[in-house]
Order: C-alpha cells, then sequence, then structure tokens
C-alpha cells in the first residue's frame, strides 16, 4: 500500500512543479533566482547579476522569484547583453505591486544621463513598451495592459525587420519601424530600474531570459501554452486529502 501512495504522490508532485518551458536555442542568459543569486543559468556564459536591494521571493512564476521594491535593481555591471544587435528576444514573467510612470524591466543606461538603449518596461496604465531613447523613430507599445497582482509573461523580440511584443503567447503589437539608438554610450545594464529618472519595478520578476536571435510566434506560443493551468494545482491538493483520507482508514 505505501508503494502506491508513494508512486500516487510521485505523479502529483511531477505534475505541478514544474520550471519554466525555456527555449535553449539562441540562449545568452537566464536568471530564475531558485539558486538564491542572481547568477546567469543559460550555461552560456551570460554575465552574473548583483543584487542591489532585490530580495528572494518564495512567491515566483515558478518556485522563486525576484522582489523588487522600486528602488532596488539587478545590476549586471557594464554587460550590455543585448547592446547593438538587431536580432535578439527578451521574456519576463511580470508580477508588479503598481504601476508608476515608467515601470522598468531590463534597460542599458548611460549613468551620465538619460540616455537608455533597449528598454522594456511598463507605462501607468500597464502598458507594455520598448524603446531607444534618443531615437530615430517611436515606442512600440502592446494594445492592452497587464494587470497587477498576478503573474504575466511579456516577451520582445526583434529579427532586424520585424519587432513585436507578446503577452501571455497573444501577439499585442507589431510593426516594421525598428528603431535606432542614437545616445551615448552605455555603461550599465539593469533589471527592473532605470538610471537617473528613478523609474523602478515594484513586485516580482522571474524566468528572464535573453536571446541572440528572434523567437518565431510559434515558440512565443507553445511556451506560454506549456505553463500548468490552475487546475493542476487543485488536482495536487485533491490527490493529497485523498492520500491522507486512505492513510487515516488504513
Amino acid at each position: 500500500m505505501k508503494k502506491i501512495y508513494f508512486i500516487l504522490i510521485s505523479i502529483i508532485l511531477s505534475s505541478v512543479i514544474a520550471a519554466a518551458p525555456i527555449t535553449t536555442d539562441g540562449l545568452i542568459a537566464f536568471y530564475d533566482a531558485d539558486d538564491n543569486t542572481a547568477n546567469d543559468q543559460s550555461g552560456n556564459g551570460g554575465p552574473n547579476g548583483t543584487l542591489n536591494g532585490v530580495s528572494i521571493s518564495p512567491n515566483g512564476a515558478f518556485n522563486q522569484g525576484f522582489s523588487f521594491d522600486g528602488n532596488s535593481s539587478i545590476d549586471l555591471g557594464n554587460n550590455s547583453i543585448i547592446g547593438s544587435d538587431t536580432s535578439f528576444s527578451i521574456v519576463a514573467w511580470v508580477n508588479a505591486n503598481s504601476f508608476g510612470a515608467q515601470t522598468a524591466i531590463y534597460g542599458e543606461f548611460n549613468t551620465n544621463n538619460i540616455d537608455t538603449r533597449n528598454y522594456l518596461f511598463l507605462d501607468s496604465s500597464g502598458r507594455v513598451f520598448f524603446d531607444q531613447f534618443p531615437n530615430s523613430g517611436g515606442a512600440l507599445v502592446s494594445q492592452n495592459s497587464i494587470a497587477t497582482g498576478q503573474f504575466s509573461q511579456i516577451v520582445y523580440t526583434q529579427d532586424g525587420t520585424t519587432r513585436r511584443i507578446y503577452i501571455d503567447g497573444v501577439l499585442e503589437a507589431e510593426d516594421t519601424s525598428i528603431e535606432t539608438y542614437q545616445g551615448s554610450v552605455p555603461d550599465v545594464a539593469r533589471i527592473g530600474f532605470r538610471d537617473n529618472q528613478n523609474f523602478g519595478f515594484d513586485g516580482v520578476l522571474d524566468e528572464i531570459a535573453f536571446y541572440d536571435r528572434a523567437l518565431s510566434i510559434e515558440q512565443v506560443t507553445s511556451q506560454f501554452a506549456a505553463v500548468p493551468e490552475p487546475s493542476t494545482y487543485i488536482a495536487f491538493l485533491f490527490g493529497l486529502f485523498a492520500i491522507g483520507y486512505f492513510r487515516k482508514r488504513k
């Protein structure tokens, strides 16, 4: 009978405790907090981050996450992960407590001014923006907003011709007006904070991934579709109850 209990527990746990589905082709840096650090977990030599006022939260999108208070950041030094590349992707699971005028997710900054390269952020209504400042064009903006108090997956992709924003696997914005950065050379890259204007993230970020290519629409949608549904967690709780009930009867 104990063997049956063990098998049942194993099946239930395997259906619930899962890492985020991550595409590894082209992955250059990945941060998930599960080792209690901001070290790169990609295995591809991405820069290790320094936690600057960021704490580790047990309530990430998958296992642990990075908790920001609006004044904290993950500092990646002068390692601009994307730099001047024209083909890349950024993926992040985002759970914001609130939205400021700008709520930074990632950017590469010049600390002597407000010049900002490869800037992914939320506006005051929770819409997703990607921008270069100063630039030769305008920002790409999602049609819809994310909600506070819950995780959403945000993906930005750019292939040299077309740029796209996705929220929870759904294409939100697309155009061919890729901006060219025209500012000073950035000297620092940060997750969760924009230098000199104090636009910080308040909430939890998790499963932050950078790619040296544009993820396809199919890859974005399949990654999000592989996330366990809430019903899985209900099944987990029911399974635990059933195990306890039958053990008690025995």
